[in-house]
């Protein structure tokens, strides 16, 4: 028998006792509280020396868990330990086994319908608790639920990538860090769906374990990430009354709708799910046989969500998906997609995202920065890093076959994309310095090897999309290359798309230059993207209050004169309507109402920019950093003081100055995201500044 004390385990006031399982890199064992002899279970990461985001999760986890401790269901964690090297545990209700393993017991037939209605009701009741306190739990799988086979009771574990966001939008660019688990994953999880993650995450995951429950295998199969992806973005499932006969119809038909690709299509709430559920299983108890009906029927609405689908804009979709098509096919092509700011262009373009998929290409992208223009290929490496990001998510077959072309394509200069993509060199490996060059040679010889790597992605059965945001603040050396990339007749299978803001593009701008030069060698696709008309304005207001257009007609009207059909500009009156009460939910018929008057509606800004920063005024403070504060007590005035989160000694700064006074006090708060945190006094003026390991932590004064 494997027992903690054997495992070198040990936690004061704890007596540890037998292992009872083991699952997704944890150990569970028994326990039992010494301060009143309660049972207990001790759950740790089943790894000696663990790293940082695997501990991380571990204390994140009991952080919900301690947030959800009023709801009935999800797992109760009684302390956070530490012990070992870095290592925590997790002091909590004490349960025999998840339920993976009960599921394993039935040699893959799938459990008794009638038994997998009641672990499918008690979850969505659990679930309703954990969506009304704004989380989202983003990996529920049979792994994450523990089961007590005794009693048949159940409990929701395994918060440790939780979003505690009404909205959350996944990374576009794939890794071997994609967050959840890939089998139960909602086709907006895996962040190629361009549109955000929301609670009705969890219902497709909930969708994914009812069909493994019933059936006893997955919906999809997969070897890989892509293939996983792939399979939740494009793959209809089967129905699982077609596997398993003994599933009614009905409850088939509740499984094929958590299921949808639209979150829009599932249930909205988990009283609509429970009374479909509660129906079959009465009907199942009652004669052993249950009448098929329309799921959904009793479904309402709960939360305001604004649709994010595009509205107005199929025939810039039609075009875009047309260029696409060529390229897949062979060719190269060069389209700017041009508007003023919030009209829709980023996302325009990350509809790409779904073809890609099915063509198993690259969507990557990188956006230039206002005062970052004197840094030269910034957001281009982004772009490619996505690139190499996505390759060393391949299984390690596919990964030798990328390092072997990397590797023939870059040869000896490989250093030099190295040195702007640093993640390159987990596939290539060390490589030597290049041999120093006048100026000029060194660009040019810096080109031609970036575009040998862009072509050794762009290619048959692996088309590339490059999408480069906000041109219009590119640099000068970014722009050469871009010069090369769409004259070269060495490249095939590229879709380069540049983005940028019409109007801050004048006759003798850099950008505009370029693409002069350009005109006779190439033909520009140009695409210009126009705010919205009344109409598809008048949609989007109709599907985000769950009415006809014309019934929300007045509103959508009022919305339109005051954006002037800025999709961005509209989504955020709409939200901050509901924030301020003036659209509020009917519960009986599970529609939105709105009461607006004219001496409200007068108030609001007609301005996006004076509207935006109006609400930020309204944000609460920041809270100071947990790891730091201002003045440190052994520091000099102008000193940052790293966070645990870097080992370097503190290093002097400049102080930071208000973005309007003229004095030399420090005054504005900084949070940096490379560790940097600078506290001090703030005034009515105060910025956020952001803080990189190369820039200074000052913004000049203004007179």
């Amino acid at each position: 028998m494997v027992t903690a004390a054997a495992a070198g385990l040990q936690l004061p006031g704890y007596e540890l006792g037998s292992l009872l399982y083991r699952s997704d890199g944890r150990v569970v064992y028994r326990a039992r509280r010494l301060a009143d002899g309660a049972a207990v279970s001790v759950e740790t990461l089943d790894a000696q020396y663990p790293d940082r985001r695997q501990v991380e999760r571990v204390r994140r986890e009991a952080l919900i868990a301690q947030r959800l401790a009023a709801v009935e269901g999800v797992r109760k964690v009684h302390a956070v330990l530490p012990h070992g090297s870095g290592n925590l545990a997790l002091v909590g209700e004490p349960f025999e086994s998840p339920l993976a393993a009960h599921l394993g017991r039935t040699g893959g037939k799938g459990l008794p319908v009638a038994e997998a209605l009641d672990i499918a009701l008690r979850l969505v009741r659990i679930l309703g608790g954990v969506h009304a306190r704004d989380i989202v739990h983003k990996a529920l799988t049979p792994g994450h639920v523990l089961f007590d086979p005794a009693s048949g009771a159940i409990a929701l574990a395994g918060f440790g990538i939780a979003s505690e966001l009404d909205q959350e939008r996944q990374a576009v660019q794939m890794s071997r860090r994609i967050e959840g688990p890939l089998p139960y994953m909602s086709p907006e999880q895996t962040g190629r769906m361009n549109r955000d993650l929301d609670y009705r995450s969890d219902y497709y995951s909930l969708g994914v374990l009812l069909f493994e429950l019933l059936t006893g295998r997955l919906p999809f199969q997969a070897d890989n990430l892509l293939e996983w992806v792939h399979g939740h973005i494009s793959r209809l499932p089967p129905a699982p009354h077609e596997i398993a006969p003994a599933v009614p119809a009905a409850v088939s038909a509740i499984v094929l709708k958590l299921l949808a690709k639209s979150p829009e299509a599932r249930y909205q709430s988990a009283e609509g799910l429970t009374h479909d559920l509660a129906r079959c299983r009465a009907g199942l108890a009652a004669t052993g046989a249950i009448e098929p009906f329309e799921p959904g029927r009793h479904d309402v609405v709960r939360k305001f969500l604004v649709p994010q689908h595009l509205y107005g804009r199929e025939r810039e979709l039609e075009y875009l998906f047309a260029l696409f098509e060529a390229v897949a096919a062979g060719q190269n092509e060069f389209c700017l997609v041009h508007g003023y700011s919030g009209v829709g262009k980023s996302a325009l373009v990350n509809e790409l995202d779904r073809p890609l998929v099915r063509e198993r290409g690259f969507l990557v992208q990188g956006k230039f920065e206002q005062f970052q223009q004197g840094e030269a290929y910034t957001a281009l490496a982004a772009a490619l890093r996505g690139l190499v990001q996505q390759v060393l998510a391949e299984p390690e077959a596919r990964l030798a076959v990328w390092r072997q072309r990397l590797q023939d394509a870059l040869a000896t200069n490989a250093r030099l994309v190295i040195d702007l993509i640093p993640e390159l060199e987990l596939i290539v490996g060390p490589q030597p310095e290049v041999a120093e060059l006048p100026p000029a040679e060194a660009r040019n010889r810096l080109h031609i090897v970036l575009t040998a790597f862009i072509r050794v992605f762009a290619g048959e059965g692996h088309p590339v999309v490059l999408f480069l945001d906000d041109l219009q603040w590119s640099d000068a050396p970014t722009l050469e290359l871009l010069r090369r990339l769409v004259t070269s007749r060495e490249l095939s299978h590229l879709l380069l798309i540049g983005a940028y803001r019409s109007n801050e593009v004048g006759a003798g701008h850099p950008l505009r230059l370029l693409l002069d030069g350009l005109k006779a060698h190439k033909v520009i696709r140009q695409l210009p993207i126009s705010p919205l008309g009344r109409e598809p304005v008048a949609r989007l207001v109709a599907d985000a209050l769950c009415r006809e257009a014309e019934e929300a007609r007045h509103l959508s009207d009022m919305l339109y004169d005051k954006a002037q059909g800025n999709p961005f500009f509209t989504v955020e009156l709409l939200r901050q309507l509901h924030k301020e009460g003036a659209i509020t939910a009917d519960p009986a018929s599970g529609r939105w109402d709105w009461d607006l008057d004219a001496a409200r509606w007068s108030g609001v800004s007609s301005d996006v920019v004076e509207f935006m920063v109006e609400n930020l005024r309204q944000l609460p403070p920041p809270r100071p950093s947990r790891s730091c504060s201002w003045p440190p007590a052994s520091a000099a005035p102008s000193t940052c003081i790293r966070s645990p989160r870097s080992t370097n000694a503190p290093s002097p700064r400049p102080p930071l100055h208000c973005c309007r006074h003229s004095s030399d006090t420090p005054c504005c708060p900084c949070t940096a995201i490379t560790g940097w945190w600078w506290k001090g006094p703030s005034c009515a003026h105060s910025t956020l500044a952001t803080v990189s390991s190369t820039t200074a932590c000052s913004r000049p004064p203004t007179p």
